[in-house]
């Protein structure tokens, strides 16, 4: 067919247009609806567990098929079941579908044939389900199904209840702080009356309190001046130091009682030949110094009256004249268990001799930078006494022109002190008494001293102190 004019070919192309036209329209009129994806809808809402909710209780608008708009749920009711299901297809049971809750989770669900999706404990908040449908072929839904509900926070949970709550903490707060206040004024005011009473009675306390204080310092000062006078009576009483100097030059006497008076005292006799010794009474201050001049009495007699001067004979009998003055061998309840430790020293310099005996005290003797330790019979003078009788061994020693003898109490090596607060100790002392043996006896007694404080530092002094040192001539 040929066209030779405009008009020819105008006409060609309409009629192409038309048979276009309906050739589609065959072809569509013979595809499935199933090519479209299904239509799906939500059939049915409903909270669990109840089998039928009745929706007028939760919303004022109901739908044509009776399911709630614009649903607003309390905070309890949080379980919810939706049905759903597809229209106009050849084969429903063929149909997959997808579903998702938007506000609890974005993501759509793995493909499933159940029609109908459960969710509990939902949380308060703004909820969609959405639902959508895949045919057998693979065609989903063009509309997808959808619901929106609302749960709605509990009380406690909104902004009204915390305003309340706010309010109530300011009120309340408020009235705490104006009956605190009232509160601590009463207090103030029966404090400031407590405290007036208290001032008055510590003051009248106070009053008593210093007359006491007075009297007790009166007293004390008489008990210190008696004490004072009593050191002056055992100073006179005890050898005066020229007179030992005058018969022993090179010599020292390191005397430290701990308190005024002293249960440590030194003895001295001289007739053909020299009678001195260190003696450490039991206790210290007032009740040693009433041993001490028991003590100091019976030596007088038994060498100085009675002209013996074997120092174990003297122990022997100064024993048995301490537990005959203190009254220990009588049935006296009032009888005390006191005495003494003894070293005591007979020197003969024209024949250069030592004649010694001690009662649990030791003499040092040193010739030659060698220490020799002459240990003391193991009985006290006085105290409690098991055996018949006690005897104490005199010990003979010759020396030499320039040796050193050494006799003391326990005061100086028992002194506390040091970096961990022990005992000198009777070894520290020998070796400190070997080391400074060649100086001059004064020096040797400053050494001592200057040793002494170091160690004590500022420890008390626990013991009253005596040590003699002599260099035999």
């Amino acid at each position: 067919m040929k066209f030779n004019s405009i008009s020819g070919h105008i006409s060609y192309l309409l009629l192409s247009f038309f048979i276009v036209i309906a050739v589609e329209g065959i072809v569509q009129s013979k595809i499935p609806d199933d090519h479209y994806g299904p239509e799906v809808r939500i059939t049915d809402v409903q909270l669990l567990p109840e089998k039928k909710t009745r929706w007028q209780k939760y919303s004022d608008n109901l739908d044509h098929n009776d399911m709630p708009i614009d649903l607003v749920l309390p905070h309890s009711k949080h379980d919810l079941r939706f049905d759903y299901n597809v229209f106009n297809v050849t084969d429903p049971d063929a149909i997959g579908y997808e579903y998702k809750l938007v506000g609890l989770d974005d993501h759509w669900s793995k493909i499933t044939k159940e029609k109908s999706a459960v969710f509990t404990n939902l949380k308060p908040g703004e909820y969609n389900f959405k639902v959508k449908a895949r045919s057998n072929d693979g065609f989903w839904s063009e509309q997808r199904a959808s619901f929106s509900f609302k749960i709605k926070k509990p009380f406690w949970q909104t902004s009204e209840c915390h305003l309340l709550i706010i309010i109530l903490i300011t009120v309340i707060s408020y009235f705490l702080s104006r009956w605190r206040l009232s509160y601590l004024r009463k207090a103030k005011t029966k404090l400031e009356e407590t405290v007036n009473e208290r001032t008055q009675e510590l003051a009248q306390k106070n009053d008593k309190l210093e007359t006491a204080y007075l009297e007790i310092e009166l007293k004390n000062k008489d008990i210190t001046d008696s004490l004072r006078y009593a050191l002056q009576i055992q100073k006179a009483i005890l050898p005066t130091k020229a007179t030992i100097k005058a018969s022993l030059p090179d010599s020292f006497i390191l005397y430290k009682p701990k308190d005024i008076v002293s249960g440590d005292f030194y003895w001295y006799d001289e007739d053909d030949t020299i009678n001195i010794a260190a003696v450490d009474c039991t206790g210290h201050g007032v009740p040693g110094a009433f041993v001490s001049m028991v003590g100091y009495n019976a030596l007088n007699n038994i060498v100085h009256d009675q002209h013996i001067s074997e120092p174990g004979k003297v122990l022997k009998l100064l024993h048995k004249k301490v537990k005959m003055m203190l009254n220990q061998d009588s049935e006296n309840t009032v009888a005390t268990n006191d005495g003494m430790d003894i070293a005591l020293c007979n020197i003969d310099s024209k024949n250069k001799t030592i004649k010694y005996a001690g009662a649990n005290r030791p003499l040092y003797y040193i010739s030659n930078d060698q220490l020799e330790e002459i240990r003391g019979t193991r009985y006290c003078i006085g105290g409690y006494q098991t055996e018949d009788e006690r005897d104490f061994v005199t010990n003979e020693i010759r020396y030499k022109t320039g040796d050193c003898i050494y006799i003391s109490s326990d005061g100086y090596a028992d002194q506390f002190g040091g970096e961990n607060g022990k005992k000198f100790m009777t070894k520290k002392l020998k070796a400190l008494l070997v080391e400074i043996s060649q100086l001059p006896m004064e020096q040797q007694k400053k050494q001592l001293e200057e040793a002494l404080i170091s160690w004590k530092g500022n420890h008390d002094q626990i013991d009253d102190i005596l040590l003699i040192g002599i260099r035999l001539q």
